[in-house]
């Protein structure tokens, strides 16, 4: 899609005999729209000799970018059926090189002048201009500019970087416009070298500087250096030994703590190559920010659906920082993270948390018995409290006596034994809803010889946490460390890089035979018909993903017995997050519950727990399903033609009540600013929410302290290992799990190097 506006004078222009005159064009900006990147290509300004330096492209050139935007918006709308939530992505231009040839280098330093003078800046990637046909080259003495300031004194790019996904996508999305975007057509483009080189660079680094200040200069042939270096030094078929290349699969918390911590100790040159099968990093942690958004890292579709959420930032997966003292705190304190502390299960303030309970609201902080079903609440406590009792001989002695593993509710009917059957009933769906939920399981299905491991080994309290972004500070933090020891790597400083592969999901695990060493390499396949080469992996996919099959060990590789045992015996069910925007004064009342409360826990209710942010104009509910609820509730929605915005409007109505009873929803048909559901198995490489607690998988039945996690755990060959919060041996489910299993991977995998090399010695 092109725009052309052209600035004529009208006294030029006027009839001679009834003849029009050929127009005379004072001046003219010619755009490029591509749709696809959104993104928009300045491809021709001029102005005429005789009126340069009257300032006419400076009112000219706003004009053409107000009509980009509009072509933007309609573009947008004509493919979605809506307006766009954000201005177009990036106004771009092209300049040729000093030493392009096309014209005298002083001519072209004019050309860089006036550009300059536009706004125009140049941005620090290796772009390659894509062949204009066919039968037609590449063009590598040309420079890609930004547009960066505004009329109105403001910055396109604020932090005076540019994503470099948003500048590849400009790349395709030009080669697409040339041979077609049909898949045959996009195969032909996209295996051509320029695309692969300026790829590299977006896997690489993950931003480009933006130049404030004339002259400039091209920096493709420093990064072709590096590229071909690479290439030389870590792909080489003359591998002496000393270069190695490890393999993460999957770019989840545990993934990126992985490749950091192997980049950051390595003695040794190193390329990491972090395999994600989707197109955005952080794995389970899937926060959208709709506020401040230079740290956004999932993709523009998700973006766009949770805009209408603003100003909250949308967890879709992990939200939480339980305890204190872990590796994640460290980083929320070292960093100067903000972060608020959220249901304190020691809190003094009874409305902290409440239980609702056959249609009315409890505290379930208070500790007096006002009546038989805050006793049992305590009770439920009380009885959860004695899980310790099973294992702690397990822990502290070491004359082992395994315990018989049993399920959460056979627990709790031992615990009550001689009570009635409405008690023991009641005790069971509120420890459910409090305690089984919470760790993304049901009570017949948690196991308690796992259960009682998890909590002798929690070491960092009863608190909780919610930083102000949700997790997407953590990603952040990857993104920049990532960068930074790729830019000491370009700096000659270390011989340590990470290369981060989006969208290729690896499908088989096998070996083959190395000719030059007599060793055995890693072949990865990827669906995408990519192959990589490795001397070591980590797997750090979700347990979801092991269980589906999805990635088939082949060869020597092939899962033993234990680990297939481990896989199907641990449990990770799936689970929905149900959002929520209400408006004060406009869909509920506004009261002491509201204002107060952080967190209900439903008994036999489809959303089990209901989380609550507030600010002073709106508050922002989360309903969490899982395990069996969520079969429930689409159950419901299957049979009784309702959708889910109807069953958790429904069960909020019932629960949102003043202390005189009174319904805080200002209408019967209770209304919202926004609702939107998640289901955490939609992204087949997610699979679900994580592992949990499970009956059969805790202490050994040979009076051994390991579980199934350490079969999980176990390295392969001692070449291939295994990450995620899955693999951690004293507690799972949780970001820091998550975190230290890979860092904890990490360390294994390069002692393992170590002792390979003093194998190679002796």
């Amino acid at each position: 899609m092109d725009i052309l506006l052209l600035l004529c004078d009208p006294h030029c222009n006027s009839e001679d005999n009834g003849r029009v005159k050929q127009p005379f064009i004072l001046a003219g900006v010619a755009f490029e729209y591509y749709q696809h990147a959104e993104i928009g290509l300045v491809s021709y300004v001029t102005t005429n000799s005789s009126f340069r330096r009257m300032g006419i492209m400076k009112a000219l050139h706003p004009l053409a970018i107000d009509a980009l935007e509009e072509l933007h918006r309609l573009s947008h709308y004509e493919r979605f059926g809506r307006e766009p939530v954000c201005n177009i992505k990036a106004i771009l231009a092209e300049t040729n090189t000093v030493d392009a040839g096309d014209a005298s280098q002083e001519d072209i330093k004019q050309r860089h002048r006036s550009l300059f003078a536009l706004g125009y800046r140049l941005v620090e990637f290796p772009y390659i201009q894509p062949p204009l046909g066919t039968n037609m080259k590449t063009f590598d003495d040309v420079m890609l500019l930004v547009y960066q300031e505004r009329d109105d004194s403001k910055l396109w790019f604020p932090e005076w970087r540019v994503s470099s996904s948003i500048l590849f996508d400009f790349v395709s999305d030009f080669a697409m416009s040339v041979f077609g975007y049909d898949n045959d057509s996009a195969t032909f483009s996209l295996d051509l070298g320029f695309w692969t080189f300026q790829k590299w660079f977006m896997q690489t680094f993950s931003s480009a500087a933006i130049s404030q200040k004339l002259p400039w200069c091209t920096i493709t042939p420093k990064y072709k250096k590096m590229y071909y270096d690479i290439q030389e030094k870590f792909h080489s078929h003359r591998d002496d030994g000393s270069h190695k290349v490890v393999a993460v699969i999957g770019a989840g918390v545990a993934g990126l703590a992985a490749s950091v911590k192997m980049a950051k100790n390595a003695t040794f040159p190193l390329l990491v190559q972090l395999i994600e099968a989707n197109d955005c990093i952080g794995g389970r942690v899937r926060t959208v920010l709709t506020k401040d958004k230079s740290g956004q890292y999932v993709n523009e579709k998700l973006a766009q659906r949770y805009e209408a959420f603003s100003p909250w930032a949308v967890p879709l997966g992990a939200e939480f920082v339980h305890g204190v003292g872990s590796p994640v705190n460290q980083l929320i304190e070292g960093h100067g993270w903000q972060a608020k502390e959220t249901f304190d299960f020691s809190s003094d303030d009874p409305d902290c948390v409440q239980v609702f309970l056959n249609g009315k609201c409890y505290s379930f902080c208070s500790g007096l018995s006002q009546d038989k079903l805050t006793s049992l609440i305590n009770e439920a406590k009380q009885i959860w409290a004695n899980i310790f009792d099973i294992g702690g001989d397990v822990i502290e002695n070491e004359h082992l006596h395994i315990p018989d593993d049993m399920c959460l509710s056979q627990f709790v009917e031992l615990q009550m034994k001689g009570r009635s059957h409405e008690d023991k009933a009641t005790v069971t769906s509120l420890i459910d809803a409090i305690f089984a939920k919470t760790a993304g399981t049901s009570t017949t299905c948690f196991g308690m010889n796992e259960g009682s491991r998890e909590e002798l080994n929690w070491d960092y309290e009863d608190c909780n946490f919610r930083t102000n972004s949700c997790f997407a500070e953590l990603i952040e933090y990857f993104r920049g460390e990532i960068d930074r020891i790729n830019k000491s790597y370009e700096a000659g400083v270390c011989e340590v890089m990470i290369q981060v592969i989006m969208k290729s999901p690896i499908v088989r695990v096998d070996s083959e035979l190395d000719s030059t060493t007599g060793g055995r390499n890693i072949i990865l396949s990827g669906r995408d018909g990519n192959n990589y080469s490795a001397h070591k992996a980590i797997v750090a996919v979700p347990l979801a993903v092991l269980k589906s099959g999805i990635i088939e060990f082949s060869g020597i590789y092939s899962l033993p017995d234990d680990k297939i045992r481990a896989i199907e015996k641990i449990n990770m069910f799936s689970g929905m997050k149900a959002h929520v925007l209400l408006r004060k004064g406009v869909d509920i009342n506004d009261s002491l519950l509201l204002d107060r409360t952080d967190l209900f826990f439903c008994p036999g209710e489809i959303f089990s727990q209901v989380w609550l942010q507030r600010n002073d104009a709106t508050c922002f509910v989360t309903g969490f399903v899982v395990a069996e609820d969520r079969e429930r509730l689409l159950s419901l929605i299957h049979e009784g033609g309702k959708d889910a915005r109807y069953f958790f409007m429904s069960q909020l109505h019932r629960m949102f009540r003043d202390k005189e009873g009174n319904i805080l929803f200002r209408e019967t048909e209770p209304t919202c600013a926004a609702f939107d559901l998640y289901d955490w198995s939609d992204d087949i490489f997610v699979g679900g929410i994580y592992s949990s607690p499970s009956l059969g998988a805790g202490w050994r039945q040979l009076n051994s302290k390991e579980t199934c996690r350490h079969d999980l755990k176990a390295p392969l060959h001692s070449t291939i290992y295994f990450a995620g919060e899955h693999t951690n041996t004293k507690v799972c489910a949780t970001v820091q799990s998550a975190l230290d299993s890979g860092v904890i991977a990490a360390k294994d995998v390069l002692q393992s190097f170590s002792k390979d090399s003093n194998l190679m010695t002796r």
